[in-house]
């Protein structure tokens, strides 16, 4: 089984790593199930990652509809 992490979790991890600088997220506690920066890999309880140059909203969009509660 694989361990599940809050949000706070992953944002120190970010941060710690130089890769985050602020985050607005609201609710820290929630559990993440699935960390992706792949719109069509986001199931259930998801932290998505937007990243490169060619980022399109439509891919937030697309991932906040399959169930992403944090965008960073």
């Amino acid at each position: 089984m694989t361990a599940l992490h809050t949000l706070k979790e992953y944002i120190d991890a970010l941060k710690d790593a130089g890769l985050l600088v602020a985050s607005t997220v609201t609710d820290a506690q929630a559990v993440v199930d699935c960390f992706s920066y792949d719109n069509r890999t986001v199931s259930g309880t998801a932290l998505f990652l937007c990243k490169g140059a060619h980022f399109k909203e439509a891919y937030l969009r697309d991932a906040l509809a399959r169930g992403a509660v944090a965008r960073e």
